[in-house]
């Protein structure tokens, strides 16, 4: 099941760092937030065009949007199976993807907290499950890349329910959408 939450599950705490050199401390950086709530390992990060919002990606198969300035949990994604290996957001951040140990590549609308639309074609094979262990978009979100334990870089082009052109750089790819 996909569903999202506004907060709850998510804490924040600001802490003092004490920097290893000398350098860092006098560069100005010696306090940073801290963001916690994911359950297991984090394994993705993205910052959104205007630095006001970082999305996480995590081992507990959940994305969440975390503001930066006040340190609060925006949103909480659920809807991978597994742990979510990367995350990215359009430039406009109307829309935030994330891709799974799941083999899936979900599209979410970042207000709604809902998926647009699901990506699925990395294959199983003797290396793996058919995770997507990387993938980019461009700015505005029609086109997607991803790399996947199949050995492939499979893209999408546009973005919509309905893909126009599927492409592979191992030949054609058919990716099926949910």
């Amino acid at each position: 099941s996909v569903a999202g939450s506004k907060a709850g599950d998510c804490t924040s705490v600001r802490v003092c760092w004490i920097p290893v050199a000398q350098l860092l401390d006098s560069a100005g950086h010696s306090c940073l937030t801290v963001f916690g709530g994911h359950e297991g390992i984090v394994y993705s990060v993205r910052l959104d065009a205007l630095g006001e919002h970082v999305y996480s990606g995590g081992e507990d198969g959940t994305v969440r949007k975390w503001q930066i300035e006040s340190g609060e949990c925006a949103l909480v994604m659920r809807g991978h199976e597994w742990g979510v290996l990367c995350v990215d957001v359009t430039v406009d951040g109307s829309a935030v993807f994330s891709a799974g140990a799941d083999g899936t590549i979900k599209k979410w609308d970042a207000e709604m907290v809902v998926v647009l639309l699901t990506l699925v074609g990395h294959e199983k094979n003797e290396v793996g499950d058919g995770a997507v262990s990387c993938f980019r978009i461009t700015l505005d979100g029609q086109i997607v890349c991803s790399g996947g334990q199949d050995k492939t870089v499979r893209c999408v082009y546009g973005m919509e329910p309905r893909a126009r052109r599927l492409k592979s750089c191992v030949g054609m790819v058919v990716w099926c959408m949910r």
